[in-house]
């Protein structure tokens, strides 16, 4: 976006999901051409092996928002997780949000509005509060041998997440038609996503077929919180812990990246 030049759906924004529907059929046109394969086996038993099982709060009461749209995003996780509640990723296969979620409508239930970010502004909008769903995939997938193939930091925290939320840098934000989480199963191993809801939380879990050489444990650490200018900036380093997978004795420590975010609300220096 060049300084001073507006977009036509900033001018116009009644245009806007009309430019999504566009660009998300095109973007299912580009990924049905492509040369991955792309996870969409729906297996109910569950895989021998769990690997890793986390939850989060749904409601946040720290948004600054109306409360309703927490509600909402309530309606609008559990729906998108329908189309990928026990999906298999197969060796060779890509695990693909967007290409999974893009069929949540069809059953005749719609998104409802939520919270989304849009031009660095805290806005609502329909399907908004998915990302709580990719944060918490990208979270568990850091706890397995998959290659992260396309995974998107929020560039602005406009608000804190709840304790039990996924740890500092491993938030993955999703736009439809833009921004995806896509894994690709590189290994000999059969993966499966198991995602449940209770009246608080949401639950993802990781499931193998095989005995797992390792089991992970992700670290954020070196946290650090600085002023770029005006603005606070927050940067953590993501280290995975191998240890080995029956006698849990630590093998070695990786480090994953280096995460740096805006933040959009007041922490002390």
């Amino acid at each position: 976006k060049q300084m001073g030049r507006k977009r036509v759906t900033e001018i116009f924004p009644f245009l806007i999901p009309l430019r999504v529907k566009q660009k998300c059929f095109f973007l299912g046109k580009q990924m049905e051409r492509d040369e991955n394969t792309y996870s969409d086996t729906i297996k109910e038993e569950r895989l021998p092996y769990l690997l890793f099982k986390d939850k989060s709060t749904m409601i946040n009461p720290n948004t600054g928002m109306d409360i309703i749209y927490q509600y909402n995003k309530v309606h609008n996780l559990k729906l998108a997780a329908r189309t990928m509640n026990g999906v298999l990723i197969k060796p060779g296969e890509c695990f693909s949000y967007f290409w999974l979620a893009r069929h949540a409508e069809e059953n005749g239930e719609k998104y409802k509005d939520g919270l989304i970010d849009r031009d660095d502004k805290l806005v609502a909008d329909k399907g908004g509060g998915i990302c709580q769903l990719t944060n918490n995939l990208f979270w568990i997938f850091l706890h397995t041998d998959m290659s992260i193939v396309e995974r998107h930091n929020h560039d602005i925290l406009d608000f804190p997440y709840p304790e039990d939320g996924v740890p500092e840098g491993t938030d993955a934000t999703v736009s439809d038609g833009w921004q995806d989480l896509i894994v690709r199963n590189d290994t000999d191993i059969t993966y499966q996503v198991e995602i449940e809801f209770d009246e608080e939380c949401m639950w993802i879990a990781i499931y193998a077929d095989t005995k797992p050489e390792y089991e992970y444990r992700v670290l954020a650490k070196n946290g650090v919180y600085y002023r770029d200018g005006d603005k606070v900036m927050r940067r953590v380093s993501l280290m995975r812990d191998e240890h080995d997978f029956e006698t849990g004795e630590l093998i070695k420590e990786v480090h994953l990246y280096d995460n740096v975010c805006e933040i959009g609300y007041e922490v002390e220096l």
